[in-house]
């Protein structure tokens, strides 16, 4: 009988007491292949990874409000499938978990929900809670994932290189500073500890605590504007004690030397005034052209033409130098893995992606002075025409024993705390790290008692510096702008301080509805329960009459809430209302 030729040959048998099985790496345990190579068990399988080259991939964030429902849960879902969201971080899912510092969800369509455990406040109710939904491509590739605070939660996904995802839910303005500040020191450190190496997102909630900025750098002035304020960074005061304590020694120095020489003029502002006071080829150019105006020959020709030359070759060696130092901060920034930093570097080297530029109409600088003046001076409106200002108020609710004496220490402190830095000053220039972080609160105290007992305030808390901001459309016309004010942090801490003294006679006296500019409430209850009496009203085919009250004034403005309510009023009137427009 003739025997088959075989092709495969029996892999020899291990010894179970050699060698290879007794060692402790498991990756040094190997088997031979019918032809004699050598094949490790990691070998056998290949790892997904998250990012690929030509290859997109969709993330987002999104602050769900609530996903404890089946339903929630499956509408999130499918619209992820639908519009191919390998990733989503979730906020506020309100998931309560104590037992579990993280739990994995099996949702719909395939995808995994991983959360932190939500908290209750004290009343009870579910708040808060991260979380990170990820469809099944995505699960495949997950290696870790952490929960650092019940606001924080961190991801690790495979991949060349990994990529490591922080979704965040931030306090908001109404919650405790201590519990603020420590926050964002956490969830600083955690993004410190990501290895450089990996691409790192963080997503979330921030409640208005990530801001951008587009700076304009200037070569020279024109010698008509005047100069520009230099920009301090007080963010190294705020880190720095010893610098504080040296600030405010100067500060106080100079204020009294300062007050010492206007002891004859003593009224607030001149004091206060004491506590805030703390190129040449253009010339030649300059020059130049005044001799060749009055003294019109070939030889001042010559020279007005040599210095501009000259004027010509020193701004194109100050350019060259200023891009040769935008071109190392560029390699510096993508070397610390800044690379927003650096892409911002970039475009405004290459001129993309620039901020919108204007000029308001006008052909000198008074008339678009003036432009600007008119414009805001309608936008803002005219002072009320007050005809009985001899007659007297009547007094609505009794009187309160409400404190009227001087401010004490206690209550600055209270007030200052309230204080944001990082905000723009007023036209005084002092910034909140001033107040905040420098022993300059008795100086401060003082002013803010001599406007309570005294009347005294200085003029400088009643200057507003008002910033146009471009929109869009035509940017020569005054109304394609829109103003902010930049008032003085000294007036606002003396505001603080009224208002705290204020509001708990105040707040028992107000109704119970009225939520507008009151800590803690909200006006959408209000809005919510407009729209279902319409709903209601349209559904039962009943009638109905909406008295708006608002100003008089505001219809000749052509107030957008004027006209809006009454657009509603009559829609109802004539069964013709749109309820999306609420």
């Amino acid at each position: 009988m003739a025997t088959t030729k075989r092709t495969r040959v029996k892999a020899p048998t291990l010894n179970p007491s050699s060698e290879s099985v007794l060692a402790t790496n498991i990756n040094d345990v190997s088997t031979l292949k019918p032809h004699g190579r050598v094949c490790t068990e990691r070998g056998g399988t290949r790892k997904e990874n998250l990012l690929k080259c030509k290859q997109s991939m969709f993330v987002s964030t999104l602050n769900t409000r609530t996903l404890r429902s089946m339903y929630l849960q499956e509408e999130l879902c499918g619209l992820a499938k639908h519009h191919n969201q390998y990733i989503i971080g979730l906020q506020e899912h309100k998931i309560v978990h104590p037992d579990e510092p993280i739990r994995h969800h099996d949702l719909f369509d395939g995808y995994q929900l991983v959360s932190s455990s939500a908290w209750r406040n004290r009343a009870g109710i579910a708040v808060g809670g991260v979380g990170i939904l990820m469809s099944a491509k995505a699960k495949k590739t997950l290696l870790s994932c952490i929960c650092i605070t019940p606001r924080i939660i961190c991801a690790t996904f495979g991949g060349s290189p990994k990529t490591t995802i922080i979704v965040t839910y931030c306090p908001t303005n109404v919650s405790d500073e201590k519990e603020s500040e420590e926050h964002y020191m956490v969830l600083d450190k955690s993004i410190k500890q990501v290895p450089a190496h990996n691409f790192l997102m963080v997503m979330g909630d921030f409640n208005a605590r990530v801001v951008t900025a587009k700076v304009r750098l200037s070569l020279r002035s024109n010698g008509k504007t005047p100069p520009r304020k230099i920009r301090y960074n007080w963010k190294v005061l705020a880190q720095d004690t010893q610098l504080q304590d040296l600030y405010a020694v100067k500060v106080r120095n100079r204020f009294s030397a300062l007050q010492h020489e206007s002891e004859d003029d003593e009224d607030a502002t001149s004091t206060y005034q004491c506590f805030i006071q703390n190129r040449e080829c253009r010339n030649e150019v300059h020059e130049a052209y005044v001799k060749d105006t009055h003294e019109c020959t070939s030889v001042s020709r010559s020279k007005l033409q040599a210095r501009k030359n000259h004027l010509k070759e020193t701004y194109d060696k100050i350019n060259q130098e200023i891009l040769e130092q935008k071109i190392t901060q560029v390699e510096k920034a993508d070397q610390n893995c800044q690379h927003k930093a650096a892409w911002d570097l970039i475009n405004e080297i290459s001129g993309r992606r620039t901020a919108k530029k204007g000029q308001i109409k006008g052909d000198t600088e008074s008339e678009r002075l003036h432009s600007w003046f008119s414009h805001f001076q309608q936008l803002l409106g005219n002072p009320p025409v007050i005809t009985n200002e001899d007659e007297p108020i009547e007094q609505v609710h009794r009187e309160f024993d409400m404190r009227t004496d001087a401010f004490d220490q206690e209550e600055y402190e209270a007030a200052k705390k309230v204080i944001n830095e990082g905000k723009s000053a007023g036209d005084d220039d002092i910034t909140p790290e001033v107040l905040k972080r420098c022993n300059l609160d008795d100086i401060i105290l003082s002013f803010c008692n001599e406007a309570l007992l005294q009347g005294r305030k200085p003029e400088q808390w009643s200057i507003l510096n008002l910033i146009p901001i471009p929109k869009s459309g035509d940017l020569r016309e005054g109304r394609n702008y829109r103003g902010i004010c930049l008032s003085s942090i000294v007036a606002k801490t003396y505001n603080r301080l009224l208002l705290n003294r204020i509001r708990p006679f105040l707040d028992p006296v107000l109704r119970m509805n009225q939520n507008g500019f009151r800590p803690g409430r909200s006006t959408v209850s209000q809005i919510l329960a407009l729209r279902r009496i319409i709903e209601e009203i349209n559904n039962n085919n009943l009638q109905a009459a909406l008295a708006p009250i608002t100003d008089r004034n505001c219809t000749t403005k052509k107030c957008f809430a004027y006209k809006f309510i009454n657009q509603q009023i009559n829609g109802l009137l004539t069964g013709n209302m749109d309820i999306n427009l609420l």
